[in-house]
């Protein structure tokens, strides 16, 4: 994963001061592989630079087009870093697209407007199917030698991806 981060300033009178902006550093999950029904944690942080105390911006994650989650934050500091979780749960299997946005209204004039949201591109899989223990041993002893699975046919236009693990 590639992170750029772009910091600027104006100097004036020999003083420096920070502009404002509002940025998305990273939005992730741990998982490698994402289901329909399932719930995922996906983790966010944020990096606040040059507001003033009393600002109000969003922070808002969509799923889809579709809010799942909105907090208003009310400054307090004019520099900070800010963290947050949340749990997504995929309904619709395929392509899916989850988007981090902070200040998504445009509360608050900003350097940069560009870095304000993260993007997340998902190919979410209809389910998964885990066999577990072991029922598969195919040493010809006449037990658990073969396995047979049965696929509804409402699955016939669907590809199926079976692994054996030893």
């Amino acid at each position: 994963m590639l992170v750029i981060t772009l910091s600027l300033s104006w100097i004036s009178a020999g003083a420096s001061q920070s502009l404002t902006d509002l940025q998305v550093i990273q939005f992730e999950s741990t998982d490698t592989k994402y289901f329909t029904g399932q719930t995922y944690q996906f983790s966010g942080e944020l990096q606040i630079s040059g507001v003033t105390v009393g600002d109000t911006y969003s922070i808002d994650v969509f799923l889809n087009g579709s809010s799942i989650y909105s907090e208003a934050v009310t400054a307090t500091l004019s520099d900070e870093e800010r963290f947050l979780s949340v749990d997504v749960q995929f309904v619709e299997p395929g392509f899916n697209r989850l988007v981090l946005f902070v200040d998504s209204d445009n509360e608050i004039t900003e350097a940069n407007e560009e870095n304000n949201r993260a993007i997340v591109n998902l190919n979410v899989l209809d389910y998964e199917t885990i066999v577990r223990p072991n029922p598969f041993t195919p040493n010809n002893d006449g037990f658990n030698d073969e396995v047979l699975f049965q696929i509804s046919d409402s699955f016939n236009s669907q590809t199926f991806e079976v692994t054996i693990f030893t």
